[in-house]
C-alpha cells in the first residue's frame, strides 16, 4: 500500500511538472546562432543528424562568431550537454522523419518534434537527479535531509534551466554529480559485494562531467569527499585505488576525453581559455 505522504509527493511533482511545462517557446526550428543555447544544441545536432563532429552545417555563415582556429570551427560550449541530450534529439528527429515520409506532413511548419524532445531531456535529467539524490540519502538512512534537498532543487534556479533554458549545462552538471554520488554510495556500500562495475563507472562519469564543463575539476575528488562525509555509514575497507577496473576505466575514459576534444577543437588540452580566446 502506498503511504499518504508518497501519494502527496507524487501529486506534487505531477502538478509541478504540468505547471512548468510550456510549449510556446518550442515553436522554433532550432536555437539561433550565436549563443550558449545554440552551442550545446549544435553538439547534439551534429551527433544525431550529421553523425560527425564537423560543425560546418551548424555554423554556416557564422564561422567567425564561435571557435575558429586555422579553419577549424566549433561551438564554444562543451560537448557533454549535447551528448546527454542527443538521444532525445534523435528520437524527435525520427518522429519528424516518419511524419514527413508516411503522412506527407512537415512538422517544422507546425510543431518541431526535434526541439520538443530535445527540450524534454533537461526535464528528464532534472527529475532523475532528484531521484538519485533521494535514493542515496535514503540508503544512507538520513531521510531527514531529503526534504531539504528537494527544497534546494526546487527553490534554486534549476527548474528555470530545466524548463526554460533547456539547452544550458546546469541540469546536466547536477545530473552527473548526482549520478557520481549514487555510484560512490553503491561502491562503498556494505550491500555491494561485487563492486567492480561501480569502480569502472565512477571514472567514466567523472569524465562525462568534465565534458559537460571542462572546469569541473572538483568532480575528481567527489568520491573521496563522499567517503569522508559518510565514513561511519560506509565500508571503510573499500577503496577505488585497489580496483583494477578503476585504472582501466581511467585510461579508457581519459583517452576518450582527449580524443573527443581533439576531434572538435584540433588540440589536446583541459584549459578552456584557448577555446574562448580563438572565438569571435
Amino acid at each position: 500500500m502506498i503511504s499518504p505522504n508518497k501519494k502527496y509527493l507524487t501529486l506534487f511533482f505531477l502538478l509541478f511538472f504540468l505547471i512548468l511545462l510550456r510549449t510556446d517557446y518550442r515553436f522554433i526550428e532550432k536555437p539561433l546562432c550565436c549563443g550558449d543555447d545554440h552551442d550545446y544544441f549544435s553538439h547534439a545536432e551534429t551527433l544525431v543528424i550529421d553523425f560527425d563532429l564537423d560543425y560546418s552545417n551548424q555554423l554556416a555563415g557564422f564561422e567567425n562568431k564561435r571557435y575558429n582556429n586555422l579553419g577549424r570551427i566549433a561551438p564554444k560550449g562543451f560537448i557533454g550537454t549535447g551528448l546527454l541530450a542527443a538521444p532525445f534529439l534523435f528520437l524527435g528527429s525520427m518522429i519528424d522523419n516518419l511524419l514527413l515520409r508516411f503522412m506527407d506532413f512537415d512538422p517544422n511548419k507546425v510543431f518541431n518534434y526535434k526541439i520538443l524532445l530535445y527540450s524534454l531531456s533537461s526535464i528528464f535529467y532534472f527529475f532523475v537527479s532528484i531521484f538519485l539524490i533521494h535514493k542515496t540519502l535514503y540508503k544512507l538512512k538520513i531521510e531527514s535531509k531529503i526534504n531539504h534537498i528537494l527544497l534546494i532543487f526546487l527553490g534554486s534556479g534549476l527548474p528555470y534551466f530545466a524548463f526554460e533554458r533547456y539547452s544550458m549545462t546546469h541540469v546536466y552538471e547536477i545530473f552527473s554529480i548526482s549520478l557520481l554520488f549514487y555510484l560512490s554510495y553503491k561502491f562503498y556500500s556494505f550491500e555491494e559485494k561485487n563492486n567492480k562495475i561501480y569502480a569502472f563507472l565512477i571514472p567514466a562519469v567523472m569524465v562525462l562531467s568534465l565534458l559537460v564543463r571542462w572546469t569541473n575539476y572538483y568532480v575528481l575528488l567527489l568520491p573521496i569527499i563522499f567517503k569522508l562525509l559518510f565514513i561511519s555509514k560506509l565500508d571503510k575497507s573499500a577503496s577505488l585505488l585497489k580496483m583494477l577496473s578503476t585504472y582501466i576505466s581511467l585510461v579508457l575514459s581519459f583517452v576518450s576525453y582527449l580524443f573527443i576534444n581533439y576531434s572538435i577543437y584540433g588540440f589536446v588540452g583541459i584549459n578552456p581559455n584557448k577555446i574562448y580566446s580563438d572565438a569571435g
